[in-house]
This record gives structure tokens, C-alpha cells and sequence, in this order.
């Protein structure tokens, strides 16, 4: 009965966060958003290879775009990593129209499934505290 209400909920999450996507999900070009973020995180364990973290798997990374509060529009590359469950993402808001991603953040994570939860779970009534880079771009 556990696993059918924990099914039940987490089948409940997947399709509240399909119909966010499907009724935010703003244009871009998610190729060009990978290549981006690999190029970024790759640069990044370039400058400081103590701090990178191992097995990052670049081949299959997972694209969310989302709008949150105030009409701004995002997109989050994320990427799973051998080691444990970190994994690595970069953050992009998209400007301009035709819509251009420009970098807003990267970093690690501890828990590549609990970021992901967490990205899946943005919307329209989401306030994000990230820098707002359209300006100056």
C-alpha cells in the first residue's frame, strides 16, 4: 500500500510538472544550451581541477525550461555524474526575441535527482533569486 501511494504521488508530481512545461515551456535552442553548459562546466574544472568532480556525463544531459515569476524564462542543463549522485548544471535565462540563452549560473551538486526535482518544480508563481542578466546582454 506504501508503494502504491508513493507511486501514486510521485505520478501526481511527473504530470503537474508536464502540464508546467508543456503551458511554459518557452522557445530556445536546446542544442546550443547543451553545448553552452558543457563548455562552461568544462572550463570551470579547467580553473580549478580540485573542485571537479569525477565521470560527468556530458553525452546525456537533461534540458528543463521553465517560466517562473515575473515572465522570466530559464533553462537548466543538468548533467549526471559517476561519482555517487552529483552531477554538475548550468543555469541560462533566456533574452531577447528570438530568444538567446545567457549564462545566469553553474555549479555542483550533492543530488543530481533532488536538483532535478527541484527545477521540475518551478512555475509561474515561482520567485527565483538569480541575477538578472538580460539586462546585460
Amino acid at each position: 500500500m506504501k508503494t502504491l501511494n508513493r507511486w501514486i504521488a510521485l505520478s501526481a508530481i511527473a504530470l503537474a510538472s508536464l502540464a508546467n512545461a508543456t503551458a511554459a515551456a518557452p522557445a530556445f535552442d536546446s542544442k546550443r544550451a547543451v553545448e553552452l553548459a558543457a563548455t562552461l562546466i568544462r572550463l570551470e574544472f579547467e580553473k580549478h581541477p580540485a573542485a571537479a568532480i569525477p565521470g560527468v556525463d556530458f553525452d546525456h544531459p537533461e534540458v528543463t525550461a521553465v517560466r517562473a515569476g515575473s515572465g522570466r524564462e530559464f533553462v537548466f542543463v543538468s548533467f549526471h555524474s559517476t561519482f555517487a549522485n552529483w552531477g554538475a548544471y548550468a543555469i541560462f535565462e533566456l533574452c531577447g526575441a528570438p530568444a538567446h540563452a545567457v549564462p545566469n549560473g553553474y555549479g555542483k551538486v550533492i543530488d543530481i535527482g533532488d536538483f532535478r526535482d527541484a527545477v521540475a518544480k518551478i512555475g509561474p508563481a515561482t520567485k527565483l533569486a538569480l541575477p538578472k542578466v538580460c539586462t546585460a546582454s
